[in-house]
């Protein structure tokens, strides 16, 4: 028994290191045998809890995935990332985020990798529920300000918001999956790119396709530059798209 909060630390993280690294690889000498079962046996109890824990998981946040690839094989997929993918936080909810990755990288997947861009969406509608709420921005302080200073000014997206830009109609193929309808499939053409911002306001999640100029101005601004250099960098008067934005909600100043 740990007899300190220092200890205790310890072998709090020697047992997570244990239980999410593959079996035999690291031991945990405080686990002892009991019952007919050595130490690498109750450990693996535990370990085996945490996965099936983290594959449930997996399946909640990635339905759309799930019925793409189907119950079977999306099943092993979430079985090797439990394996292979251990928490790096104390929240289930952080859990899953690499996802899109695996897919890419898969190789019996290659045909498939578009799939990837959907996880992309899943995993940018989980994210965007658990973050958490963020004042809006005091707008009407630009009237006060002069042209030079509109110029320098600085937006981020809200922090609950994710901008995916895509080679595929990922918008389309997700909507498609919540009808539940085979003609909305059939008016799908895959290779219709989309930009897609998801993002939540109150209880709710929201995902809207966007326009070339929306999609630009957002990317721009996610990047941290100025009014005046996204200006320059869309050559057209982007007063309408701020205002699109602001009204809203897609953009906050950055210095709030």
């Amino acid at each position: 028994m740990a007899d300190s909060p220092e200890s205790l630390a310890a072998l709090q993280q020697q047992f997570i290191s244990a239980l999410f690294n593959p079996p035999g690889t690291v031991t945990c000498p405080e686990i002892a045998g009991e019952g007919g079962l050595d130490a690498e046996q109750r450990l693996g109890i535990y370990r085996n809890s945490a996965q099936a824990i983290h594959r449930e998981h997996l399946k909640v946040v990635y339905p759309v995935c799930g019925q793409l690839l189907g119950e079977a094989f999306f099943s092993q997929l979430a079985t090797y990332y439990s394996r292979h993918f251990p928490p790096a936080s104390a929240f289930l909810s952080d859990y899953g985020g690499q996802l899109a990755e695996v897919i890419v990288e898969h190789e019996k997947l290659q045909p498939w990798r578009w799939v990837a861009d959907i996880a992309q969406l899943e995993w940018a509608r989980h994210y965007a529920w658990h973050r958490p709420n963020q004042p809006a921005s005091d707008w009407g302080r630009l009237a006060g300000m002069d042209a030079q200073q509109q110029a320098g000014l600085r937006f981020a997206l809200p922090a609950s918001a994710t901008l995916i830009r895509s080679r595929y109609a990922i918008h389309q193929v997700w909507s498609a999956h919540q009808q539940g309808s085979e003609q909305a499939f059939a008016d799908i053409v895959l290779e219709q790119g989309e930009c897609v911002l998801v993002w939540r306001e109150g209880r709710q999640v929201f995902q809207q396709p966007l326009d070339e100029k929306v999609c630009s101005f957002l990317h721009y601004a996610e990047q941290g530059k100025t009014l005046a250099e996204i200006v320059a960098l869309q050559g057209a008067d982007v007063s309408g798209v701020l205002a699109r934005c602001v009204a809203q909600s897609w953009l906050v100043l950055k210095d709030d």
